[in-house]
């Protein structure tokens, strides 16, 4: 199956979370945590006020720090180009 991004500031709480579900009753539940497995119950928010250790939301890796070669030999103007096209980011 092909991968996806989606790119969004990471929240730093369940409260500014756009993938959290409020019920009727105020119960919380993430709709996001279980993406690979549609079959498991979603994540149940005990605590919205901090970022759980389950949260599938990732940081996006850090830009290479040499303009042109790294050490090992990458390319890291292609790597940075990369991460601003996929970010949104200027050069």
């Amino acid at each position: 199956m092909a991968k996806g991004i989606i790119v969004l500031d990471i929240p730093l709480d369940c409260r500014c979370c756009p993938f959290i579900e409020v019920s009727e009753e105020n119960h919380m539940w993430c709709i996001v945590s279980k993406l690979n497995d549609c079959s498991l119950p979603h994540e149940i928010i005990f605590n919205e006020y901090t970022k759980p250790d389950w949260c599938p939301i990732i940081p996006a890796p850090e830009k290479a720090n040499h303009k042109d070669y790294c050490d090992n030999g990458r390319y890291d103007k292609g790597w940075n180009d990369c991460l601003n096209e996929v970010l949104g980011m200027e050069t």
